[in-house]
């Protein structure tokens, strides 16, 4: 009988003499699996959204962006392992993206002790200089870790330096006034 995949616009298919046909998707079924996947996060669907994510990245490993998201997903499932994994993946594929590292670092709260997780907001203030993202949250590490707590004014200072409009910049003058 012949395969209904093989009349699909939508998919493509090579044959691998070893195995049975493998079935790659087309952009266009992509982009509808996403928005399926988009949608099922909206309804709070979040089994159905990592299903069709897992499926795209089967064959499209190399999509940053899709590593981001079912990352997040994981968060809000609370699979903080899988979601670190994830997350990590996305930076591997696209080192410069700041979005891809914040939103590591905001699971790597959940996942690492308190020290590592120092070490974690240390290495992206490096990579990522002038974030004041980064820098308040470095600067909020150092104000609740007593042994550092010597270096959190000058992480909140540079958090108002690097946005002094930050609606949260309150917040870091207060700190900055408390501290010795």
């Amino acid at each position: 009988p012949a395969d209904p995949f093989l009349e699909s616009d939508s998919l493509n298919v090579i044959n691998n003499p070893s195995s049975t046909p493998k079935v790659i998707l087309s952009e266009e079924a992509i982009a509808s699996m996403l928005e399926e996947a988009n949608r099922a996060v909206l309804n709070n669907e979040l089994d159905t959204a990592t299903q069709l994510y897992r499926k795209i990245l089967e064959d499209n490993a190399n999509r940053p962006v899709i590593w981001n998201q079912i990352a997040q997903v994981y968060l809000a499932n609370e699979e903080f392992n899988s979601a670190e994994n994830a997350a990590l993946e996305a930076i591997r594929k696209a080192p410069e993206n700041i979005t891809y590292t914040l939103n590591y670092l905001k699971i790597a709260k959940n996942t690492k002790s308190e020290i590592r997780f120092l070490s974690e907001l240390s290495s992206a203030a490096k990579q990522f200089p002038n974030s004041p993202e980064i820098a308040l949250s470095l600067a909020r590490a150092y104000d609740r870790n007593l042994r550092y707590k010597f270096r959190a004014k000058e992480y909140y200072m540079k958090f108002i330096t690097l946005d002094p409009n930050h609606p949260q910049r309150a917040e870091a003058e207060a700190a900055i006034s408390r501290l010795p």
